[in-house]
């Protein structure tokens, strides 16, 4: 299994809109051996109302990876 590199830098690719998404892309990416984190944007302090602006979570990953997550994830949307 790829790990993240705690001294690599992580940055945003792309936004999840949902846990069903979110499930997908996990089990996607970990069978591609591609080092993420998810980030979910829940919070039940306030109920969930960040989630209708920044949207279900995020996927966040180094440079190296960017790419082949956003074909990966342009492909399963369009399934």
């Amino acid at each position: 299994m790829n790990t993240i590199d705690l001294n690599d830098k992580l940055i945003k690719i792309t936004v999840i809109n949902n846990p069903v998404e979110a499930a997908l892309f996990k089990s996607t990416f970990e069978d591609a051996d591609i080092p993420f984190i998810i980030k979910e944007n829940y919070d039940s302090a306030y109920d969930g109302i960040f989630e209708s602006v920044k949207g279900w979570g995020e996927i966040y990953s180094t440079e190296k990876y960017k790419n082949k997550i956003l074909n990966i994830i342009e492909n399963l949307r369009l399934i």
